[in-house]
């Protein structure tokens, strides 16, 4: 088949590029509008039994005038105190924001005029500083939420007093900005990763046409799959930027190394005499299934992720299983087309037959000497290399709090640092604590006295700064007793919208902590009061009652508990599935075991690594959570390729040598080729560490340790030194591969110093 395929290339490539070219000018000419990709998102990333996402749905229902998925406050500040015209300002950009609520999704606002209750919260005791909240029904990550902060930013600019300091904060704020420095990010990553690729393709090939073929039909499809993205956001999948950066990384690094692949085999039969066509066949006849299997436990390990019940993550497997397959499709029809296109001299000034041999003298043929020798000693040496990281790796805290690293002159940041300087700790985030009755109904008294013993309990929770509730509506105070007094006089109507519902099914309180949102203390924090409130209930109501928070704070408490249930469920599936790839293909359970076992090792010290530079060097409090999983499926299923071509080469040579020197040949033969691309691999995905957030400075440092770790540890040691032993001392000749032919570039025969295919230049 593969051959086959290579044939129809080799007789049609410039019907394979006019095809590729077509595709490319129908997506560049009909790109979807981006604001209708963006009002297709799903409100929450969320699945739908999620406690605070139901929370939310009974906050909405009960209390519809202050609920909301996230909150974009605009807060004011003029040093020597407001003014009337700034008060009238407030007044009036609520009104006209309020005027624009059908238009920009029923957004909700509350502002300082409203009521006794809204000025003592929202303006600072000091006169100096107000706050006007929007509440939206969309999550604070989606761009729609973005889009919905940009349009209150443009309202705002009608009439603002001069010399009025204003911000725009609160979680669509920092959403807003989040989304911002990612957008710049992405530019900015791509272009390191074009850099790097070529510049590294250059250096393996020392020839200029040669390094163009595979930057040319990898960024071909990376355009093409962006392109895709698009319209699937427009189908209303989760795609946010972290999917298009993986996106770019990914097929310039895989795609990458399947072309080279091919381009090495072609080169080879090249030099042996054959013609461009027939060259082409052979090369994709022998090398064509190990990139398909390489390619397939990529694909499947990555699509894992769809078993996630988190949205994100769950998009995420499917997007990226869609975009790898255009990759594949890229370096197997038009990397080739193009390569056949330019002819003899795709590897101008060099001549085809000049095949490199960068360290296989000093190098790859004395590690495979000691390899073959002491498999035992090499494989030991290995693994204690590893098992520190490793070790460290199982003992590891991460955290949450994602949106503290944006840079200190966004508007968020800036917003956050004026509220904290006149409001008290925790305002910008409270939390609801939802006592939610059922078929039950409390009378007035009766929700005074149950909500005064729940304030009571929250209040006693360390770390609770502050409560609000029906006996004290502006909070516990000194200073806000008046304003309780004078809520309370106002009768139960009063407070309808903010602590007991209309129809005396759902009790309120607000929690004010004093800790960042996102952070584990304030989870903690929350999930002892909702304890406190819980015991609290079942005294007075019984069991049956419910007790649910709500906020920012229980979202991400959520975000945390589904991502460590996603993550053994998906982590299960892609060791599953990968493990069945391999076993297929090398039809040895144990070999297929261990080299599973190899890359689950790799995966431990990177992991391992990456806590020692951010945590212990560098002094950052813990890693990003979103680091373990990701490093997990990419380096897992990444990390399979090179393990595949090594091991179909090793049964290759088998058919000419005997177990040793065809291990020592394996090694030698596809030590620099398959080195060269495990670079470009680290390079690429190591090219995150420029996108400027902390979440990719940590991922990309993660992924290009662990591609590293395995392209020169697991690969050229462990590997190689297992498959020795267990064939050594089993006794037995292992099986062949399910495909004869299948393996790496590079023929048998001929001593291993002489020619062999390596694209990395002369030692």
């Amino acid at each position: 088949m593969f051959q086959r395929l290579g044939g129809i290339v080799g007789q049609h490539p410039y019907r394979f590029i006019a095809a590729w070219s077509i595709v490319l000018v129908v997506c560049l000419l009909f790109s979807p509008d981006p604001e209708r990709v963006s009002t297709a998102e799903p409100p929450t990333v969320l699945p739908a039994w999620a406690p605070s996402d139901r929370a939310f749905d009974i906050l909405h229902r009960a209390f519809p005038n202050i609920a909301g998925r996230s909150r974009a406050v605009a807060i004011f500040e003029r040093p020597g105190g407001l003014t009337g015209s700034d008060l009238e300002y407030l007044t009036d950009l609520a009104r006209r924001l309020r005027e624009h609520a059908q238009q920009y999704e029923g957004w909700r606002v509350l502002a300082p005029a409203d009521s006794p209750l809204h000025g003592q919260r929202l303006i600072s005791t000091d006169g100096q500083c107000a706050m006007l909240v929007v509440l939206l029904d969309v999550n604070f990550t989606t761009h729609r939420a973005s889009r919905l902060v940009d349009a209150l930013e443009s309202l705002m600019a009608d009439g603002r007093p001069t010399d009025l300091r204003w911000e725009i904060t609160g979680t669509a704020g920092l959403g807003r900005d989040y989304a911002l420095v990612a957008e710049r990010a992405l530019d900015r990553t791509t272009r390191v990763t074009v850099t790097l690729v070529f510049i590294i393709l250059a250096l393996v090939y020392r020839a200029p046409l040669a390094a163009l073929v595979p930057l040319l039909s990898i960024t071909a499809s990376v355009v093409i799959a962006l392109k895709v993205l698009d319209y699937l956001a427009l189908l209303g999948w989760d795609v946010s930027t972290r999917e298009k950066l993986f996106t770019v990384v990914l097929l310039y690094g895989a795609g990458t190394d399947y072309a080279m692949f091919w381009i090495s085999r072609y080169r080879e039969e090249l030099s042996a005499g054959s013609g461009a066509k027939a060259a082409a066949g052979v090369a994709m006849g022998t090398t064509g299934p190990a990139i398909l299997a390489g390619a397939g436990t990529t694909i499947l390990g990555l699509m894992s992720m769809i078993v996630a019940e988190l949205v994100p993550v769950h998009n995420a497997g499917r997007i990226m299983g869609i975009v790898l397959v255009i990759g594949l499709l890229a370096a197997t029809t038009l990397a080739p087309a193009l390569a056949l296109a330019m002819g003899r001299g795709l590897f101008w000034p060099t001549r085809p037959s000049r095949q490199a041999e960068i360290g296989l003298r000093r190098f790859w043929m004395t590690l495979a000497a000691f390899v073959v020798r002491r498999p035992a000693v090499m494989m030991l040496s290995g693994l204690v290399v590893m098992i520190p990281p490793m070790w460290t790796a199982w003992r590891l805290q991460f955290h949450y709090d994602t949106l503290a690293e944006l840079p200190p002159d966004s508007s968020a940041d800036r917003g956050a640092r004026i509220a904290e300087g006149h409001f008290p700790a925790g305002q910008l985030y409270p939390s609801s604590l939802l006592v939610v009755l059922g078929q039950r109904r409390l009378s007035p008294q009766e929700a005074s006295e149950v909500s005064a013993e729940i304030e009571r309990a929250s209040a006693a929770v360390p770390g609770v700064n502050d409560v609000r509730g029906l006996m004290h509506p502006a909070g516990t105070s000194p200073q806000a007793q008046v304003v309780n007094q004078a809520v309370r006089l106002l009768g139960p109507p009063a407070l309808e919208d903010y602590f007991l519902s209309a129809d005396r099914s759902v009790l309120r309180v607000e929690l004010v902590t004093p800790f960042e949102p996102l952070s584990v203390q304030a989870m903690e924090t929350l999930g002892r009061a909702r304890q406190a409130v819980r015991r609290t209930v079942d005294r007075l109501l019984g069991a049956e009652v419910e007790v649910l928070a709500e906020g920012i704070t229980a979202y991400i408490s959520d975000v945390r508990d589904i991502t460590r249930r996603d993550q053994r469920w998906v982590k299960a599936l892609a060791l599953l599935l990968i493990w069945l790839v391999v076993l297929v293909l090398v039809r040895d359970a144990w070999l297929s075991a261990f080299m599973l076992l190899a890359t689950l090792a790799t995966f431990g010290a990177a992991l391992g690594l990456t806590e020692w530079v951010f945590v212990h060097l560098l002094g950052f409090g813990a890693l990003d959570w979103k680091v373990e999983l990701f490093l997990f499926v990419i380096v897992v299923a990444v990390g399979q390729d090179y393990n595949i071509f090594l091991v179909t080469r090793l049964f290759e040579e088998l058919g000419s040598y005997d177990l040793k020197e065809a291990t020592e040949r394996a090694v030698v033969r596809t030590g620099p080729i398959i080195s060269s691309c495990g670079l470009i691999m680290a390079a690429t995905l190591g090219s995150l560490i420029s996108a400027g957030l902390r979440l990719y400075e940590q991922l990309g440092f993660s992924l290009a340790a662990g591609m590293l770790i395995d392209t020169f540890l697991v690969r050229p040691l462990l590997i190689p030194s297992f498959f020795l032993l267990r064939y050594r001392l089993g006794g037995s000749r292992p099986g062949q591969v399910r495909a004869a032919g299948v393996g790496s570039p590079g023929r048998p025969g001929g001593r291993i110093g002489g020619r062999v295919d390596s694209p990395l230049g002369r030692a």
